[in-house]
C-alpha cells in the first residue's frame, strides 16, 4: 500500500470516528456553551469610562494667548508619571472609599499592596498616537467609573501644582533672601555713617549726596571729610547697587509665580457608559463549547486506545 493510500485510509478513519461521536460532541459543545454562557452572565459585570487629556507646552508659556499648543512627548511622559504616582493613587482611593468597594480586608499585612494591585487592575493611563493621555476606569458601576477618571482629571491639576509649588516658594524665598542680606548690609552700613554725620539738617544725607555727585559746582569733600566715611560711602554704593539689582530679579520671581498655573486641556470628561465591556458571554461561550468538545474528543481517543489495547 502506498504512503498516499495510507494518508486517505488515516484521513477516512478521523471521519468514521468523528462521525461515530458525532452525538457525544455536539452534546458536549452545547452544554459547554450553555454551562459557560451560564456562569458568565452570572459574574459581576464591569463597566468602561474614558477621559483625554493633553498636557499643555510649558515652552509657550509667554505666548500661550495668540499661540496655544499642546504638550509634546517629555510633558505626556511627566503626566503620565504624575498620574501613576502614590499621591494620585491615594486620593482617589479615599475619595471613593476603593477599600470598602474592593472589601479589602484591613487585618491583613498585605492589604495595602491588594489595593494598590486592585485599583491598578482598574484603572489605567496610556498614551495615544496623538501625543494625548488617555484615561480608563473599569468598575462594576458605571457612574463610579466615569466619576473616577473626572476626579483624576481634575486631582492631577491639583497635585502638579502642589509640586510645582513646593519649588517656586523655594526659589522665590532664595531671591528674597539674598536680596534681604545685601539691603542689611547697606542698612548696617547706613546706621554708621549717620553716627558719623550730623542729620540734624536733613535726615537723607547719603540720598542727597548720591544725587549731588553728578552736579559740576559740587564738592564731594564737604560731606565725606574722614577715611572711614569715605570707605562707608564706597561699600555702601557697592551694596546699594548689588541690592537694587537683587530686588529687581526679586521682583520678576514674584510675579512670575503669581501668574496661574497652566492646567491640562480636557478634550474629553467621562460619561458613565452602561455597555458592560466584561463579561462577554457570547465569546466565553464559544470558548466554553470549545474546549468542552476538545475535551470529550480527547476522553473518546483515550477511551479508543485503551479498548484497542485490552
Amino acid at each position: 500500500m502506498s504512503l498516499f493510500e495510507d494518508e486517505n485510509k488515516d484521513s477516512v478513519d478521523v471521519f468514521r470516528f468523528l462521525y461515530a461521536n458525532r452525538k457525544a460532541l455536539i452534546i458536549a459543545f452545547i452544554i459547554g456553551g450553555i454551562v459557560t454562557g451560564t456562569v458568565s452572565f452570572l459574574l459581576p459585570k464591569q463597566f468602561k469610562s474614558t477621559g483625554i487629556v493633553y498636557p499643555p507646552n510649558s515652552y509657550v508659556r509667554d505666548k500661550l494667548i495668540e499661540n496655544p499648543q499642546f504638550g509634546h512627548e517629555l510633558e505626556v511622559e511627566h503626566l503620565i508619571q504624575m498620574l501613576e504616582s502614590s499621591n494620585v493613587r491615594d486620593s482617589v482611593i479615599n475619595h471613593f472609599d476603593l477599600a470598602s468597594y474592593y472589601e479589602v480586608d484591613s487585618s491583613d499585612i498585605r492589604w495595602k499592596d491588594q489595593l494598590n494591585e486592585d485599583f491598578d487592575n482598574d484603572v489605567s493611563f496610556m498614551r495615544s498616537p496623538y501625543l494625548s493621555v488617555i484615561i480608563e476606569a473599569q468598575f462594576k458601576d458605571p457612574e463610579l467609573a466615569a466619576h473616577v477618571v473626572n476626579y483624576i482629571i481634575d486631582v492631577v491639576n491639583h497635585q502638579k501644582e502642589s509640586v510645582f509649588k513646593e519649588n517656586i516658594d523655594r526659589e522665590l524665598n532664595y531671591f528674597k533672601t539674598r536680596y534681604e542680606d545685601d539691603q542689611r548690609k547697606v542698612d548696617q552700613i547706613v546706621d554708621r555713617i549717620y553716627t558719623l554725620k550730623d542729620t540734624t539738617l536733613s535726615k537723607n544725607l547719603i540720598t542727597n549726596y548720591i544725587n549731588n555727585l553728578p552736579k559740576e559746582s559740587y564738592v564731594d569733600n564737604e560731606f565725606v571729610d574722614s577715611k572711614e566715611l569715605e570707605k562707608l560711602i564706597r561699600d555702601y554704593r557697592i551694596y546699594q547697587a548689588q541690592a537694587s539689582a537683587k530686588k529687581i530679579d526679586y521682583e520678576q520671581a514674584l510675579d512670575a509665580s503669581k501668574k496661574p498655573f497652566l492646567h491640562n486641556y480636557v478634550v474629553e470628561y467621562a460619561s458613565p457608559n452602561y455597555k458592560k465591556v466584561f463579561p462577554k458571554n457570547t465569546i466565553n461561550a464559544i470558548i466554553g463549547a470549545l474546549l468542552a468538545t476538545i475535551g470529550t474528543l480527547a476522553f473518546l481517543v483515550w477511551k479508543k486506545k485503551l479498548e484497542s489495547i485490552l
